[in-house]
């Protein structure tokens, strides 16, 4: 977005800049707080593990409600 404000909008010769500067603005932060590949693939697979967790919890939530609208529909009756 930044490129294209620059060079249609705003008419700046200099708007290639902002491509090279990509590569430092992304990896400055990584170089500061000293992460790895292996980190991030750590990251992942947690993530992964934290996401089937959820879907397990969301499952069982589902079911219990259906359970529970059961037993009310029966009490309704």
């Amino acid at each position: 977005m930044t490129f294209l404000i620059l060079q249609f909008v705003l008419d700046f010769n200099y708007a290639w800049i902002v491509w090279p500067s990509l590569i430092f603005t992304l990896s400055i932060p990584r170089m500061i707080l000293n992460y790895s590949d292996s980190d991030e693939e750590v990251y992942e697979e947690l993530k992964e593990a934290d996401a089937k967790e959820r879907k397990k919890r969301l499952k069982k939530a589902a079911a219990r409600i259906q359970e529970l609208e059961r037993r009310n529909s029966r009490t309704d009756e």
